[in-house]
């Protein structure tokens, strides 16, 4: 896990707050397109490197088993009093903008900058656009 992930992972850190983690089922798929063993590995290094924070603030973790009873059991883990996430509370409690929250500025940066990644990788595609949507002149001796 590098790059996207981990940020997507601290940001939703940020949003829920330490709080409500207790709150928070990290749930892994696809068992049946892999080996149990190489599944387990995998998913001890989600336990002990990545997870290992929300998990000690009291997230669960559990496996999806590709099936209607298995999500359904994983959605029964959910069944409780509702915890309202940091940012909801500070958004209610504090009467603060979602970008004054702590996941605001962080959530706003990181889509600011895959806009600007976006339009980067767009602009080459802008300019053949503009070039094929110019009217042309039926005498080639002639500019529009």
């Amino acid at each position: 896990m590098t790059g996207t992930p981990l940020n997507d992972l601290a940001m939703f850190q940020r949003l829920c707050g330490t709080d409500t983690l207790g709150n928070v089922i990290l749930v892994t798929t696809m068992w049946s397109e892999i080996d149990e063993p190489i599944g387990s590995l995998r998913e001890q290094e989600l336990r002990s490197k990545y997870w290992k924070p929300l998990i000690k603030a009291g997230a669960r973790v559990t496996r999806f088993g590709d099936t209607y009873e298995s999500a359904w059991e994983i959605i029964s883990k959910l069944m409780g009093p509702p915890c309202p996430a940091k940012s909801q509370k500070q958004m209610i409690d504090r009467v603060m903008n979602f970008k004054e929250t702590a996941a605001g500025p962080a959530i706003f940066q990181s889509r600011t900058n895959q806009s600007g990644k976006f339009r980067h990788w767009l602009s080459p595609f802008r300019t053949i656009s503009r070039q094929r949507s110019r009217p042309t002149s039926p005498n080639p001796g002639i500019r529009l």
